[in-house]
């Protein structure tokens, strides 16, 4: 299981516009490790029920 403990915008320049990136830190509960992952990435570890509810 998995808890969100951080949120941020990176903002991406591709060149020709910028791109707002969501990005959210998520820490495992069992090991205490930590990893961000997109929201693509975060969406779909909600739906698996990966990631805890606040």
């Amino acid at each position: 299981m998995w808890i969100l403990i951080d949120y941020q915008i990176d903002y991406i320049d591709s060149g020709c516009d910028v791109q707002d990136h969501e990005m959210f830190q998520v820490q495992n509960k069992k090991d205490g490790s930590t990893k961000w992952i997109d929201q693509y990435a975060y969406n779909k570890m909600l739906n698996l029920g990966l990631i805890a509810s606040q």
